[in-house]
């Protein structure tokens, strides 16, 4: 026998290597098996072969069966494409003439030993099939295929659900303040925040509100201070006031005189003690009384703030 040539020896011994990883059809000879396994491609691998002939159904009604063709059925797995097919060849014209993809929730159906249908791109296909043993196999090798690829599917859906990420962890449980206060999340290095220009949460009885027109002292005697350091502005279109404008007095009370004397300066009579105080935090002095206009000023302020 005449050896062939190198490049045709190496074709031999792809195809070799490729008859061992697929299964050939029991009706084809070995070198129909050899040049069909050749058209399968790189990479492809016929999980089961057959000889069958090809029926669809013919659109728009899908009512009859029209044969398409005869010839040899690889059920491939395309590695390079990552999914399954059925492909069919002709050996005559040493090419593929029909393929369907095995797509997801795909129903092959074997109505009958010799047939197997499912629905394909264009209609209803058939494939039906020169032996029963044939289309035995190539059903056995598509349904365990289809449950290996579902079972595959729901473990990845598995393992990505685990992967993520846990749901956030409780919140620490209430702590008791110290000092006998209701527990709270605050942690302990926020309960020493300093507050600027407001009180700090208080949490005993409820402070009752101040009386209203009345003022705390501490801010009375420093806009009274602040005041004294100020020229008195003139109100300029005030009209003059009339008789009118002036009510009865009620609910009078005499409680403290105050009068200006040259040589003594500011006089106070019956004056509570607490009035003294009061003068020397707004900053008022005996250099302050001795001048006319700021004890009028003084004089005012007092009565207008009570």
């Amino acid at each position: 026998m005449k050896q062939p040539a190198g490049g045709e020896n190496a074709v031999d011994r792809n195809s070799s290597s490729a008859s061992k990883a697929n299964r050939p059809s029991t009706l084809l000879t070995n070198d129909e098996n050899d040049q069909l396994f050749r058209l399968l491609g790189r990479r492809c691998q016929s999980l089961s072969t057959a000889v069958v002939q090809l029926y669809t159904t013919q659109s728009p009604a899908h009512a009859s069966w029209v044969k398409r063709c005869t010839g040899a059925l690889c059920f491939i797995k395309d590695n390079i494409r990552k999914s399954y097919y059925f492909r069919l060849y002709c050996l005559k014209a040493n090419q593929m003439v029909w393929e369907q993809e095995l797509y997801e929730k795909i129903e092959v159906t074997q109505p009958k030993p010799y047939l197997i249908t499912f629905e394909g791109q264009d209609g209803i296909v058939a494939f039906n099939f020169a032996t029963e043993d044939e289309a035995a196999a190539v059903m056995n090798t598509t349904l365990t295929t289809i449950h290996n690829r579902n079972r595959r599917r729901d473990e990845r859906i598995k393992r990505n659900n685990t992967r993520k990420d846990p749901p956030p962890a409780r919140p620490p449980p209430l702590q008791t303040i110290p000092g006998g206060g209701t527990g709270s999340n605050i942690p302990d290095a926020d309960l020493g925040v300093t507050y600027r220009n407001k009180q700090p949460p208080f949490s005993g009885p409820a402070v009752p509100p101040m009386q209203q027109g009345a003022q705390p002292l501490a801010a009375v005697a420093p806009s009274l201070g602040s005041a004294l350091h100020q020229k008195p502005r003139k109100v300029k279109g005030m009209g003059k006031l009339q008789k009118s404008d002036i009510g009865s007095p009620s609910n009078f009370k005499h409680v403290t005189h105050v009068g200006w004397d040259p040589h003594s300066g500011f006089d106070l009579i019956g004056a509570q003690e607490s009035l003294k105080p009061f003068l020397e935090k707004a900053g008022v002095g005996d250099q302050h009384l001795k001048d006319r206009d700021t004890c009028a000023f003084i004089y005012d302020f007092i009565q207008t703030n009570n």
